[in-house]
């Protein structure tokens, strides 16, 4: 099954998930906001080719898929544009200046 790393605090997560639920894609969301949920997801993101762009940059890197192969995705949308069904999803979140993810407020 599809595994989205996330935090329930997020905005982007909580918009990822709004719209794999609109789309009716199957997921399973791990909060790492848990400290065990936490340790796990830092391994990925510490070894995955996937994350080698935000290394050091301040971000989470959240939401992130994890996909059935092991392949690891960090553009969701792109994922659910060719996955998705075709239903339509009005689940757009603003996101307010500075209540990103990262040190600097301005990505996860």
């Amino acid at each position: 099954m599809l595994i989205i790393y996330g935090m329930e605090q997020c905005p982007h997560c909580r918009r990822c998930k709004g719209e794999f639920d609109a789309k009716g894609i199957e997921y399973q969301f791990i909060d790492i906001s848990r400290l065990e949920n936490l340790k796990a997801f830092l391994k990925l993101r510490d070894t995955d080719p996937a994350f080698d762009g935000i290394r050091g940059t301040g971000q989470v890197g959240i939401p992130a898929l994890l996909l059935e192969d092991g392949t690891v995705r960090r553009d969701w949308q792109a994922y659910l544009d060719e996955n998705g069904s075709a239903v339509q999803a009005d689940v757009a979140e603003d996101v307010p200046e500075g209540q990103a993810c990262s040190l600097d407020g301005t990505g996860c």
